[in-house]
């Protein structure tokens, strides 16, 4: 019968830890997070050991493992800052120890590096095949490590973060470069990867300060973000690369993308890189110096991120034919200044143009039919934007942060608007609807359901006092998010107040939600810094998160027995209870 030793359990066991015997696991984060915890033994009764039950236990010096124990999570001991050694029994047959390290019984597999050995130097043991997932994450001191021939298989995350690590060789052998093995790596100038790869997963050296790379003739795959953020100037696809991708080779440094002839998947032209068929531009090198830059004919698809980080880049000449800017395909182009859209484009995808801070024009054509989530965010120098008729959907923060921008227009076909499209936006204090669309209108700048009972977004730099119109039901999810009012006057009528719809919102400290509203949904005033809310006893429900002022003066006024009393017992939040007399 299993006997888990839990969080809760745990909680009175400080110091030099010895585990009573008669647990069989140890619990996911039974210990996690607790600086009082400075030695475990563990008895015989245990045989697992959990994922993170020991998670950054800051002061856990060593770790004594039993005879017991036969399954140990591979983040078992993670970011144990101080680690230095594990012990473990002679008669355990899964797991020894060889010199503090943590192995397999058959000593084929290094299990774990304790991450706070204060070694600078370390030669894994001939005989080893495999290092395990996490096996050195986060190691603290090493800077070299030498592997043995005999090692054929590196786990994913192997040597995550090992921040001073500034040497390793890997051996003939070895097919795959797993998931975030050396991601941030942040002193691995220089690696050899042998001829036997044939993969290289996803955030592989992400974040490492690689100089100089050679892609092995054999490789044929290479995973998104792979070597972004490396440091060097060339590269060169060989002929077997089927997949590279986004970001896969986006080095801050890259001036040239160069690829091998036979390579069907993939070609290059002026040191872009293309698609074979060249009708998707995959990735434009960040660190070349070109300031204008056209788009061939043939392309129909900007890949996401293609152009991510080109900070010289100024303008760009898209061609009839594009249909899709991927995601983040133009996103910290800061020097990017004017864009004119081609006439076949139908999706911006989400972040296409993030935090083009110079970016102050931008030429739409009708063919777009969508603008993704955070397209045109941070845009700081966009002034103003003619959106085509052909627009269907508006996606969440789609131009939010533009601080330039004065005025919008919706166009007559959309019909799905985010609230969030247009907030933060220093300078907008109003927004007009095309008076032909079938599903929203403006009333004073302001934006509602075409029947007008939802208040559907609120225009950020309108510092006001305001009455929300009668006829109104519902003020929906975001709608005063990040607002700037004076008064707000709620009429009878109104029944729900959506999800963070004055979240973070500056507001009067005095609030009197109206008799006919049952429902306020989550984070309804999540930041909104109110003193007094008086909630009516028509509010049958009241979402989590709905107030953050605990401990700040805040009241809630309320019926006894209210859902409203409810909330603030549950949360301890002050309790004013009011009479039919006090309402009137």
């Amino acid at each position: 019968m299993e006997n888990p030793l839990t969080k809760e359990i745990a909680a009175s066991m400080t110091g030099e830890v010895r585990i009573p015997d008669g647990y069989t696991k140890i619990d996911t984060q039974a210990f996690c997070w607790r600086d009082d915890v400075t030695g475990v033994i563990i008895p015989p009764s245990v045989k697992t050991i959990d994922s993170q039950a020991f998670l950054r236990c800051a002061n856990l010096v060593s770790i004594t493992i039993s005879e017991g124990v036969t399954n140990i999570a591979a983040d078992t001991f993670c970011l144990c800052l101080y680690l230095k050694r594990f012990i473990v029994v002679k008669d355990n047959p899964e797991y020894c120890d060889i010199e503090g390290v943590l192995f397999s019984k058959d000593k084929t597999t290094l299990v774990r590096y304790p991450i706070g050995n204060e070694r600078k130097k370390y030669s894994v043991p001939d005989g080893t095949i495999s290092i395990a997932e996490m096996g050195f994450s986060n190691c603290q001191h090493i800077q070299k490590i030498k592997l043995p021939s005999s090692v054929k298989k590196i786990g994913k995350h192997a040597f995550r973060e090992c921040k001073e690590l500034q040497s390793i060789n890997l051996p003939d052998g070895i097919k795959r470069i797993e998931e975030e093995t050396f991601w941030k790596c942040i002193a691995l100038r220089d690696i050899n990867i042998p001829e036997s790869v044939t993969t290289i997963g996803v955030y592989a050296f992400r974040g490492c300060k690689l100089e100089n790379l050679v892609i092995p003739d054999n490789v044929t795959n290479i995973g998104h973000n792979a070597f972004y953020g490396c440091t060097f100037e060339l590269i060169h696809i060989p002929a077997a690369v089927a997949e590279i991708g986004c970001c896969a080779i986006g080095s801050k440094n890259l001036r040239e993308i160069t690829v091998n002839s036979d390579n069907r998947n993939y070609c290059d032209i002026d040191g872009v890189l293309f698609t074979k068929d060249r009708q998707t531009l995959h990735t434009y090198p960040s660190g070349k110096e070109q300031v204008d830059y056209v788009i061939p004919d043939t392309v129909t698809v900007v890949e996401t991120a293609a152009f991510r980080d080109c900070k010289a880049l100024e303008n760009v000449v898209f061609p009839d034919g594009v249909t899709r800017i991927g995601g983040a395909a133009f996103c910290y182009c800061i020097n990017l200044k004017e864009v004119t859209l081609p006439a076949s484009l139908e999706v911006i995808d989400g972040c296409g143009f993030y935090s083009c801070d110079n970016l102050s024009n931008v030429k739409f054509n009708n063919s777009l039919e969508r603008i993704g989530h955070s397209a045109f965010y941070f845009c700081k120098s966009l002034k103003s934007v003619t959106l085509p008729d052909s627009l269907v959907a508006i996606e969440d923060r789609a131009f939010q942060g533009c601080d330039m921008l004065e005025s919008v227009t919706i166009p007559v076909n959309v019909k799905s608007l985010d609230p969030t499209a247009f907030k933060i936006c220093e300078r907008l204090e109003s927004v007009t609807v095309h008076p032909d669309n079938p599903y929203f209108r403006d009333i004073d700048g302001v934006i509602f359901s075409k029947d007008g009972t939802v208040l559907h977004s609120f225009p950020y730099d309108r510092a006001a006092d305001y009455v929300i119109p009668d006829g109104v039901k519902h003020i929906g999810d975001c709608a005063f998010r990040y607002s700037h009012l004076k008064t707000i006057s709620m009429p009878d009528g109104v029944m729900t107040i959506g999800e963070a719809a004055f979240c973070d919102s500056k507001l009067p400290e005095i609030i009197t939600i109206p008799d006919s509203v049952v429902a306020i949904e989550y984070g309804a005033f999540w930041g909104s810094k109110i003193k007094n809310i008086t909630i009516p006893a028509s509010v049958v429900s009241i979402g989590d998160d709905a107030f953050d002022n605990k401990g700040e003066g805040f009241t809630i006024h309320g019926a006894a027995g209210s859902a409203a009393e409810r909330y603030a017992i549950e949360n301890d939040i002050a309790f004013e209870k009011i009479t039919d007399n006090d309402a009137k």
